[in-house]
């Protein structure tokens, strides 16, 4: 009982002290909960707040606790706020794919989610198109180098197929002058 009182504590300072929020839930021992809902909602609090104040670098074993949990008996609110703390992660990651597929995931449920959330979500489909803008601007430089150097490599083909050629036909009249002499050759000897 005491864990659920912290925790309605924690939540009700969510918003308007984050702070307030992470200190109260490290006052929780995490292993204390035994019910797979309080650790869900522990992990899923934890995660609200850090976003909050803007640290990115989650607990990945927290924000696996839960999505498991809440993508399964959460509400559309709960899981929105799992796809999108996913999604903000593959970003802090890289993982393009990633971030595509959660904030997509989260995007689907943005209805859902409060005005805050919807307009963090926009943000960071910003920035993921502007570095995929970025990136395509590199992209399209590395292509063009790639096509340039397979032009070359097919030119020097082609240079190499002609000298080829030359060197066949060289190759066939040679045969044939020598298949000629020898038919006379032989002629001259009957």
């Amino acid at each position: 009982m005491i864990y659920d009182k912290k925790l309605d504590e924690a939540e009700k300072l969510l918003c308007e002290n984050p702070d307030s929020t992470l200190i109260i839930l490290s006052e929780i021992d995490i292993n204390e909960p035994r019910h797979i809902e309080r650790k869900a909602r522990y992990a899923l609090l934890f995660l609200k707040a850090q976003d909050k104040i803007g640290i990115q670098n989650y607990n990945d074993s927290l924000l696996q606790q839960a999505s498991i949990y809440y993508n399964i008996n959460g509400t559309p609110n709960e899981k929105f706020m799992c796809y999108y703390l996913e999604g903000k992660r593959c970003l802090y990651n890289q993982n393009k794919a990633g971030t595509i597929y959660y904030l997509s995931k989260a995007n689907s449920l943005k209805e859902f989610a409060n005005s805050d959330y919807t307009s963090k979500l926009e943000k960071l489909f910003d920035t993921l198109y502007k570095n995929e803008s970025q990136d395509s601007t590199i992209l399209k430089t590395q292509q063009d180098y790639l096509f340039q150097e397979f032009i070359k490599s097919q030119d020097i083909i082609t240079i190499e197929r002609k000298q080829t050629s030359f060197l066949i036909i060289i190759l066939v009249i040679v045969v044939g002058m020598g298949f000629l002499c020898l038919q006379e050759t032989i002629l001259h000897k009957n």
